[in-house]
């Protein structure tokens, strides 16, 4: 394994496409899969929420000490 410096934030490096298939991969994760009906047909806004709440919820677990979920 090699290593490398983190110069700068990583955020930085994802574009909108690939953060798009992230969210897609987490809301599958969660029931909602990116097929007709399921997360591809969900208004942006939808998304956006649901993605905010599931942060939201993990952040209060984090904080609360709930390790796993």
């Amino acid at each position: 394994m090699g290593r490398f410096r983190i110069l700068q934030c990583p955020m930085e490096l994802i574009d909108g496409a690939t953060m798009d298939i992230i969210q897609m991969a987490e809301l599958y994760e969660k029931g909602l899969p990116p097929v007709a009906g399921g997360q591809l047909d969900q208004a942006k806004s939808f998304v956006d929420a649901a993605y905010f709440i599931f942060n939201e919820i993990q952040y209060w677990k984090n904080k609360m000490g709930f390790l796993n979920g």
